[in-house]
């Protein structure tokens, strides 16, 4: 992903809404571990000031052009619905949600739950029905 961050900051037509300048992503994600090596490995795009990472907690109130949500090891709160609220509306022009395989594997099956769907599992069934999903390893 970090590679992804660094060819998006490189493309001369990522820019702010309205051109003015370059655009701005902001990584978010529930887990200090992940923030911490977020910002280890980003440490000059942040401070080139292009590149904000965050966790949920401290991201209410900010926005970016691109925003980054890593819930990739997260289960235990895709069903509180006002920090996946935070989480998913800090985008000016587009969103990238992450998630495991496992997450994503449980979302695609079925309606046969085990467990009752979370609302994450919600917004997952939403972008799947307008073919938002991609894949990749």
């Amino acid at each position: 992903m970090v590679s992804r961050v660094r060819d998006l900051l490189a493309d001369p037509d990522f820019r702010t809404t309205d051109g003015a300048r370059p655009g701005g992503i902001l990584i978010i994600t529930p887990y200090r571990r992940a923030f911490g090596s977020y910002c280890a490995r980003l440490k000059s795009e942040i401070s080139g000031g292009r590149v904000s990472v965050r966790t949920v907690g401290t991201a209410m109130g900010i926005e970016q052009d691109v925003a980054i949500v890593d819930i990739v090891k997260s289960t235990s709160f895709t069903n509180q619905k006002e920090l996946l609220c935070v989480m998913l509306t800090r985008a000016v022009q587009a969103e990238i949600v992450m998630l495991s395989r496992d997450m994503a594997h449980q979302y695609e099956s079925d309606s046969r739950f085990l467990v009752k769907p979370t609302y994450l599992h919600k917004v997952w069934q939403a972008a799947f029905q307008q073919n938002q999903v991609n894949r990749r390893a």
